[in-house]
């Protein structure tokens, strides 16, 4: 990876076939995760449009998700209040699903077959940056990534399933990284 750069046709980057390989299968296990946004029915849409987005949709749980990653990509707003965070829930999660889904289906289509360099529009950039936070949050979850996993991946075997799980997280948050420096102006 050659990192991000502002170029005259967008933001620009270079991925290798090996990386652009290993970005699609991440992305399509987020897609898996995070899951189709549900269809909105007529009634869905005139509350869409009235601004009562989530009022009734399927796929919006009061309840918040059982395992450890769905529940760092879908938390409670409200810690302290169960029934404030099941209706923040319930108005929200649809919509959030929606949007997460989308940044994975963006970042999926953009993605060069075989590697290669290519230029990303602002809108597209937003959603790599969402999708590439969303797969750092689910991985580290998975990982129980904290404060001691760098010295952890130093003791390491190069081939041990964990310390190649440990290597795609780290790349990925070089390529957020280096992502968000560029749309910043750093």
């Amino acid at each position: 990876m050659s990192g991000f750069r502002r170029t005259g046709v967008g933001i620009t980057v270079m991925l290798d076939p090996v990386e652009t390989v290993v970005l699609a299968q991440v992305m399509n296990e987020m897609g898996e995760l995070i899951g189709p946004p549900p269809a909105a029915t007529e009634g869905e849409a005139w509350a869409r449009e009235l601004g009562l987005a989530g009022l009734g949709q399927p796929g919006a749980s009061p309840t918040p998700p059982n395992d450890p990653i769905s529940a760092r990509l879908f938390p409670d707003a409200y810690v302290d209040d169960a029934a404030a965070a099941d209706d923040f829930r319930r108005f929200t999660e649809a919509d959030l699903r929606a949007t997460k889904s989308a940044n994975v289906t963006a970042l999926l289509d953009s993605l060069p077959e075989g590697g290669g360099s290519f230029s990303l529009d602002e809108d597209a950039s937003a959603a790599w940056l969402g999708a590439l936070n969303d797969a750092r949050l689910a991985l580290g979850t998975a990982l129980d990534v904290d404060e001691n996993t760098y010295d952890e991946l130093a003791t390491l075997e190069v081939e041990e399933p964990r310390s190649q799980r440990l290597r795609v997280y780290l790349w990925l948050g070089e390529l957020q990284d280096s992502l968000l420096q560029v749309l910043t102006g750093d």
